[in-house]
Protein backbone atom coordinates (compact mmCIF):
# COMPACT_ATOMS: atom_id res chain seq x y z
CA UNK A 1 0.00 0.00 0.00
CA UNK A 2 0.98 3.58 -0.64
CA UNK A 3 0.19 6.24 1.65
CA UNK A 4 0.36 9.76 0.87
CA UNK A 5 1.67 11.76 3.69
CA UNK A 6 0.56 15.37 2.84
CA UNK A 7 -3.23 14.07 2.31
CA UNK A 8 -3.14 12.12 5.66
CA UNK A 9 -4.89 13.38 9.22
CA UNK A 10 -2.57 13.97 11.93
CA UNK A 11 -4.82 11.05 13.56
CA UNK A 12 -3.86 8.66 10.51
CA UNK A 13 -0.15 9.55 10.90
CA UNK A 14 0.18 9.19 14.39
CA UNK A 15 -1.46 5.86 13.85
CA UNK A 16 0.28 4.68 11.11
CA UNK A 17 3.98 5.34 12.94
CA UNK A 18 2.16 3.28 15.87
CA UNK A 19 1.18 0.40 14.36
CA UNK A 20 3.79 0.58 11.67
CA UNK A 21 6.91 1.36 13.17
CA UNK A 22 6.56 1.08 17.25
CA UNK A 23 4.34 -2.26 16.43
CA UNK A 24 1.42 -1.54 18.33
CA UNK A 25 -0.86 -4.85 19.01
CA UNK A 26 -4.17 -2.52 19.44
CA UNK A 27 -5.60 -2.60 15.73
CA UNK A 28 -6.56 -5.78 15.36
CA UNK A 29 -9.90 -5.58 17.58
CA UNK A 30 -12.57 -2.35 18.26
CA UNK A 31 -12.38 -2.09 21.74
CA UNK A 32 -8.29 -2.11 21.30
CA UNK A 33 -8.81 0.85 18.52
CA UNK A 34 -11.04 2.82 20.90
CA UNK A 35 -8.67 2.76 23.44
CA UNK A 36 -5.75 3.99 21.41
CA UNK A 37 -8.13 6.48 20.12
CA UNK A 38 -8.84 7.90 23.71
CA UNK A 39 -5.59 7.68 24.59
CA UNK A 40 -5.01 9.56 21.30
CA UNK A 41 -6.88 12.49 21.77
CA UNK A 42 -5.70 12.65 25.73
CA UNK A 43 -2.06 13.63 23.85
CA UNK A 44 -0.51 10.34 23.88
CA UNK A 45 1.63 8.87 21.04
CA UNK A 46 0.79 12.76 18.53
CA UNK A 47 3.81 12.01 16.42
CA UNK A 48 3.07 13.72 13.80
CA UNK A 49 2.63 16.92 16.03
CA UNK A 50 4.20 17.19 19.14
CA UNK A 51 8.08 16.91 19.19
CA UNK A 52 7.95 15.93 22.59
CA UNK A 53 6.51 12.30 21.31
CA UNK A 54 8.46 12.21 18.66
CA UNK A 55 11.23 12.57 20.63
CA UNK A 56 10.50 9.46 22.78
CA UNK A 57 10.38 7.82 19.03
CA UNK A 58 13.57 8.77 18.25
CA UNK A 59 14.77 7.23 21.40
CA UNK A 60 12.64 3.97 21.21
CA UNK A 61 14.73 3.50 17.65
CA UNK A 62 17.32 4.43 19.15
CA UNK A 63 17.41 1.54 22.10
CA UNK A 64 16.94 -0.62 19.17
CA UNK A 65 19.99 0.44 17.48
CA UNK A 66 18.55 2.46 15.47
CA UNK A 67 20.58 6.21 14.17
CA UNK A 68 19.45 9.01 12.93
CA UNK A 69 20.72 12.19 11.36
CA UNK A 70 18.74 14.80 11.50
CA UNK A 71 19.67 18.18 9.41
CA UNK A 72 18.15 21.86 9.69
CA UNK A 73 18.10 23.62 6.32
CA UNK A 74 15.70 26.48 7.25
CA UNK A 75 12.65 27.03 9.36
CA UNK A 76 10.60 24.77 7.31
CA UNK A 77 12.97 22.77 5.27
CA UNK A 78 13.78 19.55 7.93
CA UNK A 79 16.25 16.14 6.77
CA UNK A 80 16.55 13.13 8.65
CA UNK A 81 17.45 9.67 7.78
CA UNK A 82 17.33 6.34 10.09
CA UNK A 83 20.55 3.58 9.59
CA UNK A 84 21.92 0.96 11.29
CA UNK A 85 26.04 0.46 12.07
CA UNK A 86 26.23 -1.40 8.75
CA UNK A 87 26.69 1.83 6.20
CA UNK A 88 28.54 2.90 3.36
CA UNK A 89 29.38 6.79 2.39
CA UNK A 90 26.56 6.19 -0.51
CA UNK A 91 24.24 5.68 2.27
CA UNK A 92 24.57 9.49 3.19
CA UNK A 93 24.17 11.42 -0.27
CA UNK A 94 21.59 14.03 0.63
CA UNK A 95 18.79 12.44 -1.73
CA UNK A 96 18.60 9.72 1.10
CA UNK A 97 17.39 12.08 3.51
CA UNK A 98 13.78 12.71 3.89
CA UNK A 99 12.78 16.08 4.13
CA UNK A 100 9.88 17.46 6.24
CA UNK A 101 8.40 21.17 6.43
CA UNK A 102 8.45 20.17 10.27
CA UNK A 103 10.95 18.59 12.25
CA UNK A 104 7.99 15.74 13.01
CA UNK A 105 7.29 15.49 9.83
CA UNK A 106 10.69 14.46 8.31
CA UNK A 107 11.47 11.96 11.54
CA UNK A 108 8.46 10.08 10.91
CA UNK A 109 8.61 9.98 6.82
CA UNK A 110 12.42 8.77 7.69
CA UNK A 111 11.28 5.99 10.40
CA UNK A 112 8.57 4.84 8.07
CA UNK A 113 10.87 4.81 4.75
CA UNK A 114 13.65 3.10 6.99
CA UNK A 115 11.20 0.25 7.91
CA UNK A 116 9.76 0.13 3.97
CA UNK A 117 6.70 1.43 4.33
CA UNK A 118 5.75 3.14 0.75
CA UNK A 119 4.96 6.79 1.66
CA UNK A 120 5.92 10.20 -0.20
CA UNK A 121 5.51 13.49 0.86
Amino acid sequence: MRYIWSNMSRYEKDKLIAEKVLKFSCFSKETDIQWYDRHHKMGFWNYSSNLKNTCELLDILSNQGIQSIIFVESPNNFFCKFFTKEVTDNDFSFDSFELGVTLQDAICLAALKFIKINVIN
